[in-house]
């Protein structure tokens, strides 16, 4: 009687540390995502609107008059098709790609003086951010079993 309830407690506080660590998982990562995003795009769109394309932020390349050839960024850019089109409309175009690998945020408009611009950010820490957030929390829920079969 004693061993059944003994296996009871442990089962029973492994699934509230397990329900508990998922919650709080999934709010940090609803959190930490809707915040990573947001920080793209001001990035993105201030790195277009403004940036210097010969000395562009870190992570980020410029595409547009007195920017690198296309030899010198990440491959599969510029976007020639979404700089065609800016170019016709106007109207900025803003997605993101995944080209060998890797993951962009890329945003091509037209500025202020008429020139069309795109800027190509590297997401690879904000996704390596969110790993580390998943790895975390596994190690905290491996704990947690432990602490409940101890």
């Amino acid at each position: 009687m004693v061993r059944r309830a003994r296996l009871r407690i442990v089962w029973t506080t492994g699934v509230v540390v397990t329900l508990l660590v998922t919650l709080v998982g999934a709010v940090a990562y609803t959190v930490m995502t809707h915040a990573q995003d947001a920080q793209v795009r001001r990035e993105v769109r201030y790195g277009a609107a403004y940036g210097d394309p010969e000395r562009p932020p870190g992570c980020m390349w410029l595409y547009g008059p007195g920017g690198p050839g296309a030899s010198d960024g990440p491959e599969g850019f510029p976007l020639r098709a979404d700089l065609d089109r800016v170019r016709l409309t106007g109207e900025p175009i803003e997605r993101t790609v995944r080209r060998g690998g890797a993951t962009y945020r890329v945003r091509t408009q037209l500025r202020r003086d008429g020139d069309v611009v795109q800027a190509v950010l590297d997401l690879r820490f904000h996704l390596a951010d969110r790993d580390h957030l998943w790895l975390a929390l596994g190690a905290a829920e491996g704990v947690g079993l432990v602490a409940a079969v101890a």
